[in-house]
C-alpha cells in the first residue's frame, strides 16, 4: 500500500525531510506521483525502519487512560486547595497574634512597655554636625558608644 511523505514520515515516526533525505540517499525508495509528491510503498518503509507503528495505531491515550488521569489530577487539585486552606488559616493566625503584640506595645500601660524594654534605637545616629556616622566607626573606634 502506498502513502503520500506525510504519512510516511507519521508511521515511521521520522520527520519528511529525513525521508526525502533517504530518498535522496537511495536508502529508501519511492515515486513520485503525477502531482509531484512522493509516495512510498509500507513494506518498503518497514524494510529501512523496522520499528514503524503498524497503520491506523496512534499515540493517542485511549478514553480510560484519559480518564484515570483527569481523576487523578481531580485529587491532586482538590490536595492543592486543601492546602492553600489551610495555609490561609494559619496566616489569618499568626496576623492576628502580631496585631494584638503590636497593640499592646504601643500601650503606655501595656505589660511590655512596662517591661523596661526600651525600643532599638539607629547605631547609626547622626553626630553633633548633623551628619551621619559611618558604620565601621563602632567597629574601630570614633564616635561610638563610651566615648
Amino acid at each position: 500500500m502506498e502513502m503520500s511523505l506525510s504519512q510516511a514520515a507519521a508511521a515511521a515516526r521520522r520527520t519528511r525531510q529525513c525521508l526525502a533525505s533517504a530518498i535522496k540517499k537511495g536508502r529508501l525508495s519511492g515515486t513520485k506521483d503525477a502531482n509531484g509528491e512522493w509516495r512510498i510503498d509500507s513494506a518498503e518503509l518497514a524494510r529501512v525502519y523496522p520499528d514503524m507503528r503498524p497503520l491506523g495505531q496512534t499515540d493517542a491515550p485511549t478514553l480510560q487512560g484519559a480518564d484515570a488521569a483527569v481523576a487523578v489530577l481531580r485529587a491532586k487539585l482538590e490536595a492543592a486547595e486543601a492546602m492553600v486552606d489551610e495555609l490561609r488559616r494559619s496566616r489569618d493566625s499568626w496576623q492576628a497574634q502580631a496585631e494584638r503584640l503590636a497593640l499592646t506595645q504601643d500601650a503606655p500601660n501595656s505589660p511590655v512597655a512596662a517591661s523596661g524594654v526600651e525600643k532599638r534605637t539607629d547605631t547609626h545616629a547622626k553626630t553633633e554636625t548633623g551628619r551621619r556616622r559611618p558604620f565601621w566607626r563602632s567597629w574601630f573606634g570614633g564616635g561610638g558608644h563610651g566615648e
